[in-house]
Formats: structure tokens, C-alpha cells, sequence
């Protein structure tokens, strides 16, 4: 017997962060699996809920930035939304108000159900060092760090502090954000201006933590489920924006190579964590997997890639789950809170 039912479904992606055009690449993919599944999908810009796709529009390869304007108002003006005869919207959005909180408190007050997490759990997993902090109190290893912001310490203030607690190498990144935007490896002091200027393009929020070599391991999770680990494996030196989204420059492996032990805990690890933050749906915890074997959290995303090199995905298919499955999956659980 046949129980699928058709839905109407909007994909909210685009938007105003720094990662527009990853969330787009995931909006397309999303927009493209729910036609697939014979659902009615409607593509949304969150940055001024202009159609980027319906049944008589495409979903253009080449869609401009629209006018600046705060995440705020484009919050207040989603709330507003007449989603009447909408059942879901499907959030793809990365980073910014897409993964803060912001647009699920939006979609709560419109009345309107959607994927992933809500806005608390949305709000602690990207917050990183809170997220680290929490993690720790798990028992859960993740390495030193400490919180700056750019428009009130100093470059002279924050090497000072390195020095005292982590020396270099070490990572120094948004304290809020994704897709490594704004991340920079330091070797030495002199680095840090160049750092600075890097994160100032994205948040004056930053972060410092000690850096750890090792194998890059993700792990996603959706719902009670925990799926195959995947070791992430760039040709760069550090597995940054470019590696992420540039075909070719990293590669996959799932299930990754580790012993069942070392998966296992990990995975435990990834669910302890998603659980602890009461996250919802589909979320990717990251770690960094030492020499001893040791994994070593990094942070979680409430709202993972779906593009084409994306690793919930690529996860889900090794645990048996196609992309269309994995969409509808998706859009159960969230029909189901």
C-alpha cells in the first residue's frame, strides 16, 4: 500500500550570510529531490522571499545577491508570511540567522512547521566555545580555547594570551559561524594580522583554539540514528572553505577506516552531544581524530550541506539511505514534532 502523500513545501535558502552560495547549492539539491518525490516545492530567497524556483520558474544557476538588508528584518518579514496553504518549509540556509535561531523563532511565530532543530538548540550549536563548554561537561574531549572580539582587544592583547596558554600552531576562527568562513591556521605571531582581517569579513567574534593534527571524522545524526563515520581527507593543509566546496580537492571515505572501537565512541560521542543540545532532525557533529586514537571535538551543525559534496548525505547513503529517502525522512520527522 502506497501512504505517500503529497505536500506543498517551500525551501528557504539564499539569504545574507557569508555562506549564501552554499545554502543556495543545497536549496537547488533539496528543491530538485522534493520535485523528484512528486511533492510541491516552491524555492524561497530568505533575503526577500523572491521565488528562486516553482513549476514555472527554474532554479537559475547564476542568482545575484539582492539588496543589503538587515537578518533581522528579513526575519520579521518570514514571520509574516502568508504559509496558509504551505504544510513545511524546508530550511537549507548556512550560517547567520538560518542556523542562529532567528529564522526558526520566525517560521514558530508564522505557525508553520520545519526541519531541524528549534531555536535554542539551533542557537547553542552554532555558538561554538558554548557548544566546546557543554561537550566538556559531557566528559567529551575538545581542545583549550578561549573568546575575543576584534573591535574591543587588540591584536598585541590576543598574542599575548596565545603565548601564555596555547603557543602555535592554532586555529583562529569565528566563534559563531560555518563552512570554515573566516578560518585561519597561524604557524607563528606574525600571522595574526592577516587572521584578524579574516574574521573581521565575517564577525568581530572570534575564537582561538589550540590546534591538534590529526584525521578530520564527521559523524551525522538524525533523530535516534547515528550513522557511518566519514573521515574527511583534504589535499590542502587544512580542510578549509575552498577544500569544502571545490570538486576534487578532498576526498571521502565512508565508512572511515578506523578501528570499531574508535567508531564507536566517536558516534557515541556525536549523540551525546546532539542530544544534550536537544537538537531535531538531521545534524553533523565534527572531530578531529589524534594519533592515539583519541577523538577530539570540534562543533556540531544543526543544518548540514545537502550539495553535491556534502557529508550528511554521503553518510546517509553508506547507512543505505538514498538522497530522496533522506529528504523524506526529513520532512516526516519535522510533520512529526
Amino acid at each position: 500500500m502506497n501512504d505517500f502523500k503529497e505536500l506543498s513545501i517551500i525551501v528557504l535558502c539564499g539569504g545574507l550570510s557569508e555562506e549564501r552560495e552554499v545554502s543556495l547549492d543545497s536549496g537547488r539539491a533539496v528543491y530538485t529531490g522534493l520535485k523528484r518525490l512528486g511533492h510541491q516545492a516552491l524555492a524561497l530567497d530568505f533575503a526577500n522571499l523572491s521565488v528562486l524556483a516553482n513549476d514555472r520558474h527554474d532554479f537559475s544557476a547564476n542568482i545575484p545577491a539582492p539588496d543589503p538588508v538587515s537578518e533581522d528584518r528579513a526575519a520579521d518579514r518570514l514571520s509574516a508570511y502568508d504559509f496558509s496553504e504551505i504544510d513545511l518549509v524546508f530550511i537549507t540556509l548556512h550560517g547567520g540567522a538560518g542556523e542562529d535561531g532567528r529564522v526558526q523563532t520566525a517560521l514558530r511565530k508564522a505557525g508553520v512547521r520545519y526541519t531541524g532543530s528549534d531555536p535554542g538548540a539551533s542557537a547553542l550549536a552554532i555558538d561554538k566555545p558554548e557548544s566546546k563548554q557543554r561537550a566538556r561537561a559531557l566528559g567529551i574531549s575538545t581542545e583549550d580555547w578561549f573568546e575575543f572580539n576584534t573591535d574591543q582587544d587588540t591584536q598585541e592583547q590576543v598574542s599575548e594570551r596565545i603565548n601564555a596558554e596555547f603557543g602555535y600552531p592554532l586555529i583562529i576562527k569565528p566563534a559563531r559561524g560555518g563552512s570554515t568562513v573566516g578560518l585561519t591556521l597561524l604557524k607563528q605571531a606574525g600571522e595574526i594580522s592577516a587572521a584578524f582581517e579574516a574574521l573581521r569579513e565575517v564577525s568581530p567574534q572570534g575564537m582561538a583554539e589550540r590546534y591538534l593534527s590529526g584525521r578530520e571524522m564527521t559523524v551525522t545524526v538524525f533523530d535516534d540514528r547515528v550513522w557511518p563515520v566519514v573521515e574527511v581527507a583534504p589535499k590542502a593543509e587544512l580542510y578549509d572553505y575552498k577544500s569544502k566546496y571545490t570538486a576534487g580537492q578532498t576526498d571521502y571515505f565512508c565508512p572511515a577506516d578506523i578501528p570499531g572501537k574508535t567508531a564507536k565512541k566517536t558516534q557515541e560521542s556525536a549523540s551525546a552531544i546532539y542530544t544534550d543540545l536537544a537538537c531535531r532532525g538531521l545534524a553533523r557533529v565534527d572531530f578531529i581524530l589524534d594519533d592515539s586514537g583519541q577523538s577530539w571535538f570540534l562543533e556540531l551543525n544543526s543544518i548540514p550541506g545537502m550539495t553535491g559534496v556534502s557529508l550528511a548525505p554521503l553518510s546517509a547513503k553508506a547507512a543505505g539511505i538514498s538522497f530522496d529517502k533522506l529528504l523524506q525522512m526529513m520532512v516526516d520527522s519535522a510533520l512529526g514534532n
